[in-house]
């Protein structure tokens, strides 16, 4: 099916249900790679239902989406030498900044759509990284062409092609309602996740001034003149 001509609905997403067939082809794989391996054989998973013939059927059908949210941070603990101790890493998500990647406007916009969850984290004892993303499928807002010329720009979508790379990395798929359910089921996710919520704010006030923020940046001088330059006349 071509995703790009799915309507939202009540139903399930044809991506989320592909992504369904695909973990499960990965996992029954992991099984009986453990199994081939305790007998001695060399595993070759094989079959239409395979998760290579799926990935490569999958991957006719782009998947176009917008970036809600994302986390990425990074961690290191200390190697020790003589007569110190190791120290491991702590966890990466521990003060971590989140970045939105939309507006109050993108957020109306795609309140209903199907969107799920990224996590790329991991390392090890002395390396850690909290890699945790948010995504909205777009396919049938994006045009064939992009968008048709009359399409105001203030209207475009920044989109981008979601890579195959990552399907693996999925770990949750919902219904977008707004950034702050977002962050939420996130949490659910990383419970060290925590937003600078300010000491005197309650969740929804601390929301509703984020989105207030975002987009908001000072528009450039008309006039073309950069403080910087002062400096250069020096």
């Amino acid at each position: 099916m071509d995703f790009k001509l799915w309507l939202e609905s009540e139903e399930t997403h044809p991506f989320e249900k592909w992504h369904k067939d695909y973990t499960d082809a990965l996992e029954r794989e992991k099984k009986m790679r453990r199994g081939n391996q305790f007998m001695g054989v060399q595993p070759r998973p094989t079959g239409p239902g395979n998760s290579d013939e799926l990935r490569k059927q999958q991957e006719r059908n782009s998947i176009y989406v917008v970036r809600v949210i994302h986390i990425d941070a990074y961690t290191s603990g200390l190697h020790g030498y003589g007569d110190q101790q190791d120290v491991p890493a702590s966890d990466p998500f521990d003060g971590a900044e989140p970045e939105i990647g939309i507006d109050a406007k993108t957020e109306r916009r795609l309140v209903g759509r199907t969107a799920f969850i990224c996590d790329k984290s991991g390392g090890s004892f002395h390396e850690r990284w909290g890699k945790l993303d948010a995504y909205v499928i777009v396919n049938d807002i994006v045009d064939i062409d992009y968008y048709h010329d009359d399409t105001p720009k203030e209207d475009q979508l920044e989109y981008e092609r979601f890579s195959p790379n990552d399907y693996r990395h999925i770990v949750k798929f919902f219904k977008f309602q707004s950034v702050k359910q977002t962050a939420e089921i996130m949490e659910e996710i990383e419970p060290h996740i925590s937003f600078p919520v300010q000491p005197d704010e309650d969740r929804e006030a601390y929301w509703q001034r984020v989105m207030r923020s975002v987009g908001n940046e000072t528009p450039p001088d008309p006039s073309g003149y950069n403080p910087r330059d002062d400096y250069y006349r020096k």
